[in-house]
């Protein structure tokens, strides 16, 4: 078969709907009979929907039980942690020792010698 001939005419099977009661195209609020070709002429109104049942929430009473062992949380204070106040406490000295006194140890060592000299009389 070369590109310029017609495809051959493929016949398509158009589906069967099944008869039945559906809604009538030209009036939605009757139904109309289809017969599995056509429609027919019986009619019938659209039934109503089923009422749906209002859902019935039980009330429910606190139950108040006595003499029922009950759960108690108790908080526990964690002891002082030493290593950690000797950690800081030389930390702390240290930096004093570096900022403070060495600075001054140096500066004194740099000034001048003074001498004391008291006459006894």
């Amino acid at each position: 078969m070369s590109e310029l001939e017609p495809a051959p005419h493929v016949a398509t099977q158009m589906p069967t709907i099944a008869a039945g009661w559906y809604l009538d195209p030209g009036n939605t609020a009757l139904q109309r009979y289809w017969d599995g070709a056509a429609w027919t002429e019986h009619v019938a109104p659209v039934a109503a929907p089923p009422a749906t049942p209002v859902p019935v929430v039980p009330t429910v009473q606190p139950v108040v039980m006595l003499n029922q062992p009950t759960q108690s949380v108790t908080l526990e204070r964690r002891g002082t942690n030493h290593l950690f106040h000797l950690v800081m406490s030389i930390l702390t000295v240290g930096v004093w020792a570096i900022f403070v006194w060495l600075p001054v140890v140096i500066v004194r060592n740099l000034m001048p010698k003074r001498r004391v000299v008291t006459y006894n009389r």
